[in-house]
């Protein structure tokens, strides 16, 4: 028998596995050899942070934390930011970083350290509550639902949902 017919046996008893292994989880082919779900368990995202046109919410211990900032900065100044938004979205950059001490002060010690970062591919931004700031800080709140991320290995990391508030919307560090 040939190298190449071998060959073809064998990449045809991988493809049959992967079938098999999909049709036996219930879902497809492409979805499990492609996109594996993580059994990654971050810590409880509880704390809101904020500054500027976004959101941040990490863990008590800040060793994750997930950063959403609405990048368009002529809309935002003019009070258009959309009160729903569906992600991937050109407009919205979300991420979750992974560390320590991520949202200490940058001009202080212990200054933020990140060893991981993974995009976030899906997800709902519906801003519930937004005041736009008027010589001072604003007031955002908004709700993130069916968040998910891609970790550094390529496993999808559902996050789920969150409700996130920003008491220094529209203000920026100096």
């Amino acid at each position: 028998m040939s190298r190449g017919v071998t060959h073809q046996r064998w990449l045809s008893a991988c493809l049959g596995l992967v079938v098999l292994m999909a049709a036996c989880s219930g879902g497809d082919a492409a979805t499990t050899a492609t996109a594996p779900i993580a059994t990654v368990t971050l810590p409880p995202l509880v704390e809101s942070h904020g500054l500027g046109y976004g959101f941040q919410l990490g863990a008590t211990d800040q060793t994750a934390g997930l950063f959403v900032w609405f990048t368009d900065l002529r809309t935002a100044s003019e009070g258009n930011i959309p009160e729903v938004s569906v992600l991937p979205d050109r407009r919205w950059e979300v991420e979750v970083r992974i560390g320590s001490d991520l949202f200490a002060d940058p001009y202080s010690q212990p200054v933020p350290w990140v060893d991981e970062v993974w995009p976030v591919v899906a997800g709902k931004i519906t801003i519930l509550e937004r005041s736009d700031p008027d010589g001072a800080c604003g007031y955002a709140m908004a709700l993130l639902e069916d968040f998910e991320a891609i970790a550094t290995d390529g496993t999808r990391v559902p996050l789920g949902d969150f409700e996130v508030e920003n008491r220094g919307w529209g203000c920026f560090a100096r």
